[in-house]
């Protein structure tokens, strides 16, 4: 039985890697060998397009052997109604009600990212787009950390003691990859 995670990028990748990690999971049954995992079981479209295209693919080939897929997306490209439109999309497989960061709210550094990013949207300053507010004020954050070159996937692992991997959203996203694999 053939299992596949389809993800938008590299980023996704090593995030979702190093948090399955973290967390305890197994790979998924026949990819627990580092590289079929990242070639066989996990397939970095690149972007939105690429992604649907691939899936479009994935879905009319006769000889599929998947039973198992799953689908991660970012919501922060495009308009607000494209990213309505992902979430609308995608909603029957997740779990939670919102966005939320793994970072513990109490933690000096998260509360001045979000004091700095939101009050740049409030003045109309920001440079970014608005549908990127979360990401913005994750990466405002770990630029603030020991390694501020991480990318978001990497510092999953690299920043374990400051974010907070027992978060009720976690749990959402392990429970969603337990069921969605067979782990």
């Amino acid at each position: 039985m053939a299992q596949k995670l389809l993800v938008e990028g590299d980023t996704d990748l090593h995030f979702i890697t190093h948090l399955c990690m973290m967390r305890g999971l197994n790979p998924p049954k026949g990819y627990e060998n580092e590289t079929a995992y990242k070639k066989d079981f996990v397939s970095v479209a690149g972007n939105k397009s690429k992604l649907k295209a691939e899936l479009k693919l994935l879905l009319k080939k006769p000889d599929s052997d998947i039973h198992n897929l799953g689908i991660v997306l970012d919501a922060d490209s495009g308009t607000k109604q494209s990213a309505l439109d992902t979430w609308q999309a995608i909603k029957n497989i997740l779990q939670n009600n919102g966005y939320h960061d793994l970072i513990q709210k109490d933690d000096a550094f998260w509360q001045k990212a979000i004091e700095i990013t939101e009050g740049y949207v409030q003045n109309n300053e920001n440079r970014f787009r608005e549908i990127a507010l979360s990401k913005a004020k994750v990466h405002t954050w770990l630029a603030w950390q020991e390694k501020p070159e991480l990318p978001l996937g990497l510092s999953v692992y690299a920043y374990q003691k400051l974010l907070n991997l027992e978060l009720p959203l976690v749990d959402d996203f392990v429970d969603w990859f337990q069921n969605t694999f067979d782990c």
